[in-house]
């Protein structure tokens, strides 16, 4: 195999299940949050390998005996119900990750030898009374699942969740749950970006995906052999923290996605290795040209200060630095092949980070180019950013007109732009002795924000904007 296909697919959604298992890093990152118990909300920027993780926890799994995934690209439940309190979505979500839990004990018969008769014949009866409340107050519904096989509820009577039933049936049925667990069997249930599976429309209710995550950090507390997990992007994230108070009840239960430069090279190792089927010690020789090997540090300085969101980005850089050297008759990577692509991946990375968001963020890329492309190498501190806008939106029509529309307006409730910036991962912030802090890296954080004082758009990005 040609080095360059070791990188071709650098999107863990594009990649099957015995390939990405094979390489998959199991960083500090993902054995705490497997590890402990109380994790159970995990956020990132776009590219910094939340989809990686979700498959990770849901289908490399070897410890559970039921796993349940929920993405976008296989479930999306229309929510009748809207503009309400976090509290009551929890509460709805609760029940139905229960139900959810209980139909599969009784789809997987295989288990059933480890299950009391009795606790499947319970399961049975609360997930058909589930499906009976639903089609008498749902409306249409097709599919076969409460959450996860495409259960979808249009427009019925009632504008509720359908899941709404007395009290003490919920009780009961999270009792069962509990005892079905308590009984040695393992259950996890794995949910990435829930605001694009549970739709209301154009925009998103950041009450709704609160009281998901209150449901999520509840489900966790049932037995130790119940996990529950939501990968969630950090704007979001951070937008449902202040609009959901109750979280506070539960301040171990997020963790962040991030990187360091050991945990990259990582990646790198793993891939080589395994592609390329290389020696474990020897690995760079398979990568690097001979005269890079002497060059390493330089080239490894080079990749990590340049890259945004770690794994994704640094791949795609590798992989099109490769195939530049390909077409030149050289078939592994070097120093100059890296710094002749870097701005046509700035400019790919830059298009695929403005084209990437929903509704909410759609014009972000715009933004971005409006804001900083003037002069992409000064500082800012946050006030001097405020400034900033302030004088661009009393002069630029472009910017007036993108920030009037809906997306931008919900987006910008309660973070403001630098905040904002922070959370999309474009920018990098500058500590006081004058290093600074990439997105992927593990303390990119609101309160190393506040800290540092001083941000400047982050590199990967400077590279395209300057030639605007």
């Amino acid at each position: 195999m040609k080095p360059q296909e070791a990188f071709n697919s650098y999107n863990a959604s594009r990649l099957s299940e015995p390939d990405l298992q094979n390489y998959f890093v199991k960083t500090d990152f993902y054995e705490k949050i497997v590890r402990d118990d109380n994790y159970c909300i995990i956020s990132g920027i776009k590219g910094i390998g939340k989809t990686a993780t979700f498959r990770a926890l849901s289908e490399f799994d070897d410890k559970s005996d039921i796993v349940i995934k929920l993405h976008s690209d296989t479930y999306i439940v229309e929510v009748p119900i809207q503009n309400s309190r976090s509290s009551v979505f929890s509460y709805e979500f609760e029940y139905e990750l229960t139900i959810e839990f209980l139909k599969a004990v009784v789809q997987e018969t295989r288990l059933h030898n480890r299950i009391k008769p009795k606790y499947i014949k319970d399961a049975k009866k609360y997930v058909h009374s589930f499906f009976d409340d639903l089609k008498e107050v749902g409306g249409n519904i097709t599919g076969i699942s409460v959450l996860g096989c495409g259960l979808n509820i249009s427009s019925g009577a009632s504008k509720i969740l359908t899941s709404l039933k007395g009290r003490e049936e919920e009780v009961n049925a999270r009792k069962l749950l509990k005892n079905i667990a308590d009984s040695g069997i393992k259950m996890r249930i794995v949910i990435d970006d829930p605001e694009d599976i549970f739709v209301q429309g154009r925009t998103i209710d950041y009450s709704m995906i609160g009281g998901l995550c209150l449901a999520i950090s509840r489900l966790n507390e049932y037995s130790v052999n119940i996990r529950g997990f939501l990968l969630i992007k950090t704007h979001i994230y951070d937008e449902v923290i202040g609009k959901t108070p109750d979280l506070d009840k539960y301040p171990n239960s997020h963790l962040r996605i991030c990187w360091d430069k050991d945990s990259l090279k990582k990646v790198l190792k793993s891939r080589v290795q395994y592609f390329l089927e290389s020696d474990l010690v020897k690995w760079e020789e398979s990568l690097f040209t001979e005269e890079s090997l002497t060059q390493l540090d330089e080239i490894y300085s080079l990749i990590f200060n340049n890259v945004r969101n770690g794994p994704r980005e640094m791949l795609f850089w590798i992989h099109s630095a490769l195939e530049y050297n390909h077409k030149l008759g050289i078939m592994k990577l070097d120093k100059r092949s890296l710094v002749d692509t870097i701005i046509s991946v700035s400019n790919k990375s830059f298009s695929y980070f403005s084209s990437s968001y929903g509704e909410e963020l759609h014009e972000i890329g715009k933004i971005i180019s409006i804001v900083f492309s003037k002069d992409v190498e000064l500082e800012y501190t946050p006030s001097e950013m405020s400034q900033l806008i302030r004088e661009i939106k009393g002069t630029d029509k472009d910017f007036q007109n993108l920030e009037n529309k809906e997306g931008w307006i919900q987006a910008l409730v309660s973070s403001g732009y630098p905040e904002l910036f922070l959370q999309v991962g474009c920018i990098n912030l500058i500590n006081q002795d004058g290093s600074q802090i990439y997105p992927y890296m593990c303390n990119y954080t609101l309160d190393d924000f506040r800290k540092s004082k001083k941000f400047r758009l982050t590199p990967m990005f400077k590279h395209y904007l300057a030639t605007l």
